[in-house]
């Protein structure tokens, strides 16, 4: 197919790369804003600061790092499809080294919960469900995985809302029960 006379998949591979090219710390780890993800009112990355749109508050975001490793995931699988091998396992190799980085430095095993970076590579203790990507982005092992579902996911003191899911979790000073605009 083509688009605006370019091959679709060349243009699913441009966006990739320029997200890589674009949005990318010196850590391998990606940044976004609260306006892109759909999570506004998240307070994210900017403690203290309620009811902030920040920008990327020079943290690194789960949420778009998993994204860009499910950008390759399908990105290969459309590549083998079409019987590009080449492009294929750059995409293939890609999904691997995101995966290895997400599990490596944003995965918090005591908490057993992928969470945001701040500027310092620490963890910025705010759950929110942009770690679910981590689940549909293939980089979650089977023990992670349940961990995120059992202990988050499915728990009324958490995530488990009557209109599942809310935009940071029950256990956060900054959840609103009446909804709260985005909560």
């Amino acid at each position: 197919k083509l688009i605006n006379g370019k091959e679709l998949l060349q243009v699913l591979v441009d966006y990739y790369d320029w997200i890589k090219a674009e949005r990318r710390w010196s850590n391998d780890l990606y940044w976004t804003t609260s306006y892109a993800n759909g999570m506004d009112r998240s307070s994210r990355l900017n403690p203290g600061i309620k009811n902030d749109v920040c920008d990327h508050a020079e943290g690194s975001w789960i949420d778009i790092t998993a994204q860009q490793a499910l950008n390759a995931f399908y990105i290969a699988k459309i590549a083998g499809a079409l019987g590009r091998t080449k492009l294929q396992q750059r995409m293939l190799e890609e999904h691997k080294e995101i995966a290895e980085l997400i599990n490596e430095q944003m995965w918090d095993e005591k908490d057993g919960f992928y969470y945001d970076l701040d500027k310092d590579g620490e963890f910025y203790k705010v759950k929110t469900p942009a770690s679910l990507w981590t689940l549909i982005a293939r980089v979650t092992d089977e023990e992670k995985a349940k961990r995120l579902v059992d202990e988050h996911v499915t728990n009324p003191a958490v995530f488990k809302t009557e209109h599942h899911m809310p935009t940071v979790s029950k256990d956060d000073p900054t959840y609103h029960a009446d909804g709260g605009y985005w909560d």
